[in-house]
């Protein structure tokens, strides 16, 4: 097709007079070759300049800030040995605050799970469970500084492509060798002779639109060498756009007791007592939960939580006790309900108990308070024995 030159609109308007001109005048005399000659030639359109091809891993390498700030939203499967995780969620983060919500799906069990990097603090929560303080996390280590250092790598341009339907360019790094799988999968620690296939998709403008990452590596699990493999599909949004990260309200604080040898997590507003024979754990009104534990005596879990349900019903005065499964720590445990008038404590009270056996020791996990209440201090409680672990 022959292209217009810039001066098209001029050429017709000039073309629409001269029709126009034409209507009112009488028919044209036959021109002589010479003017025919000259008005061919004056006819002829100009050539224009080719344009450039835009430089598409300049514009997105110019970019390469955008990842300071944004939005990340991923799928995809991973693989370590012989359990195979499917991860979905997105990522908000600013320069080194984030907060990542992510659910995990194994066996087809799903978890959701909850992170917060703020102000030089990390928090997390999981399901139902509390917020609690965590171990801050490597910012040179997260999502969006891996893709932003690779936006500052040898890139290669392969063609377009669509994608989202849209078309788009797809950017492969030189060198993948960084690439740390543990941004996407917890799990992977201790990776080793990884190969990772890495292509970020980009519009004309350099705007990143999504990527892919495909990895494998081999890590060590319990003792052995075990095959690990991912591969994920990341969509980004609101690239360079600043984002809020806030400190997450009421985060549970955290005590590990080194004469019973566990850890458990409590409401900020509760208060810690080293009781003769017990940690006990006070709330702001009337409740409070012991921890403790004793040798089993070569005792079955089943034979002491018998002992234990006749011990609360001399509690709350010949009330029945309810003993259900439980667990505890990721232990089997027992788990005992009961309500009735303790003349010990001259209240009607609520008492909940968990009883786990781990190694030579039985552990106690005891809840009460007063009556009215019951299923909120069983959801607080049951909160609290989420928190709980073995040390």
């Amino acid at each position: 097709m022959t292209r217009i030159g810039r001066a098209w609109p001029a050429r017709i308007a000039a073309l629409v007079a001269a029709v126009a001109l034409a209507a009112c005048q009488p028919a044209p005399q036959p021109a002589s070759s010479a003017a025919t000659a000259t008005a061919t030639t004056a006819a002829t359109i100009a050539p224009t300049a080719t344009p450039q091809p835009v430089d598409v891993v300049k514009a997105f390498t110019d970019r390469a800030g955008d990842f300071d700030s944004g939005v990340i939203t991923f799928q995809g499967t991973a693989t370590v040995g012989l359990i195979q995780v499917q991860l979905s969620g997105d990522s908000t983060f600013s320069g080194p605050d984030s907060h990542a919500l992510i659910t995990t799906t194994v066996a087809g069990v799903q978890t959701q799970s909850e992170a917060i990097q703020v102000a030089g603090k990390r928090y997390q929560k999981t399901g139902s469970g509390p917020w609690l303080e965590a171990p801050i996390a490597s910012t040179s280590g997260d999502l969006s500084s891996q893709i932003g250092s690779a936006a500052k790598a040898s890139l290669k341009d392969e063609g377009t492509e669509e994608r989202g339907g849209r078309t788009v360019h797809k950017l492969v790094p030189s060198s993948t060798s960084g690439f740390d799988p543990g941004t996407l999968l917890g799990s992977a620690a201790g990776v080793k002779d990884m190969h990772a296939d890495l292509a970020v998709y980009v519009a004309e403008d350099g705007t990143p639109v999504a990527m892919t990452i495909e990895a494998t590596w081999t890590q060590p699990v319990a003792g052995q060498s075990m095959h690990g493999s991912m591969d994920f599909d990341l969509t980004f949004s609101h690239l360079g756009q600043a984002q809020t990260i806030t400190i997450p309200a009421d985060v549970w604080l955290a005590y590990s007791s080194a004469r019973y040898h566990f850890a458990m997590a409590r409401p900020a507003e509760w208060t810690y007592f080293k009781a003769k024979d017990a940690d006990e754990f006070d709330a702001p009104y009337y409740a409070y939960t012991l921890v403790n534990r004793h040798k089993t005596q070569g005792l079955s879990l089943n034979a002491i939580a018998k002992y234990e349900v006749s011990a609360l019903k001399t509690f709350v005065g010949g009330k029945a006790v309810s003993n259900e499964a439980g667990t505890l720590g990721g232990a089997t445990a027992r788990f005992l309900t009961s309500s009735g008038k303790s003349k010990e404590l001259g209240k009607t009270v609520q008492v909940y108990e968990a009883i786990a056996v781990k190694g030579d020791f039985v552990y106690y996990v005891l809840w009460v308070s007063e009556v009215g209440h019951a299923a909120e201090d069983l959801a607080l409680f049951q909160q609290m024995l989420g928190t709980f672990a073995f040390s």
